[in-house]
């Protein structure tokens, strides 16, 4: 007859030990009381405003589809998320955003100790097709979107194009933030996503129709005040500006103001502008990958330049300090 195991003789009160031991030291160590605190801090940890807004949003989304803690969330659950989202007729990249939102939740839940593991971080998400047909404009698009455009709406759309700037750097710029160089060009401080800065130079011709705008604007005035005058240009009524220029320039597809990014971005690649460089010092993604996903739709060699195009657009060599902005 076979001896019992040491686990059949184990005395019960040191087995109850064991499993208490065990419960404890499985238990989060991080202090944080409950799912609504442990957002709260995972929001507090995003520099961008714009970003935890739109965190808050998929968390708040994912919380009501599934109806229970943080902590009980399964991989499976995180399948059966994604194809709910998959079910709504979302794009691939908005299913993608949503999902990748919920697991930096869990990546920083795991981080400070209230969780133990990412339940989605082998999920494999959906292929994004759209990155390929990035929506960039061509330049004689851009050209005619600022010849039908008047007045201050024209100055936007030319300083989102000359600039690269994201929709909410431009409409949080402030006077004091432009500064007008002795040559007649002008030096425009944006601040960006995570708390990024740069600065960039826009054409003397950009600069004298911005300055026309001004007025007896203070320092601290809105470069593109509100209707009321309050405050700034929200982001909702820059892109009205932008959609409404491009239906009366004729421009097929929902044209938003991040379009002007991405062509920006394409542009200066064709003229020679390398990536890596484009990236830093103009659009500033936080990759070079995803600055290249922007820049690859056209595929033509780097020493490839241009000297002009209908008198809009500087020359832009390939050495790294010449990566000027265009006059437009």
């Amino acid at each position: 007859m076979l001896a019992k195991s040491s686990i059949d003789t184990i005395d019960p009160q040191v087995a109850a030990k064991l499993v208490v031991a065990m419960a404890i030291a499985l238990q989060p160590q991080s202090g944080i009381e409950g799912d609504a605190e442990m957002i709260d801090l995972w929001l507090q940890s995003r520099k961008s405003k714009q970003t935890r807004k739109e965190y808050r949003r998929d968390a708040d989304y994912f919380l009501a589809w599934f109806g229970g803690e943080l902590r009980s969330v399964t991989l499976k659950d995180m399948v059966q998320y994604q194809q709910a989202c998959i079910d709504k007729g979302w794009r691939p990249a908005t299913v993608r955003r949503k999902v990748n939102a919920v697991r930096s939740l869990f990546r920083f839940a795991v981080k400070t100790g209230y969780l133990h593991a990412v339940p989605g971080e082998g999920l494999d998400l959906p292929p994004d097709t759209e990155a390929a047909a990035v929506k960039v404009l061509s330049e004689v698009q851009v050209i005619r979107l600022v010849t039908l455009t008047q007045g201050r709406d024209r100055v936007i759309i030319r300083l989102m194009y000359a600039s690269g700037g994201r929709c909410s750097e431009i409409g949080g710029l402030k006077w004091k933030h432009c500064k007008p160089n002795p040559d007649g060009t002008a030096v425009v401080t944006l601040f960006g996503k995570g708390a990024k800065t740069r600065a960039v130079v826009i054409s003397a011709e950009t600069w004298a129709e911005l300055a026309a705008l001004r007025g007896d604007g203070s320092d601290e005035s809105p470069v593109f005040p509100s209707r009321s005058g309050q405050g700034h240009l929200s982001r909702v009524q820059l892109w009205r500006v932008v959609s409404a220029a491009a239906a009366a320039a004729g421009i097929p597809g929902k044209v938003s103001p991040h379009w002007f990014r991405h062509s920006h971005a394409t542009h200066r690649s064709i003229a020679g502008c390398r990536c890596l460089w484009c990236r830093l010092l103009w659009v500033m993604h936080r990759s070079p990958r995803l600055s290249a996903t922007f820049t690859r739709t056209l595929r033509i060699p780097v020493a490839y330049t241009w000297r002009s195009s209908p008198g809009k657009f500087l020359a832009l060599d390939n050495d790294r300090s010449s990566c000027a902005n265009s006059v437009i």
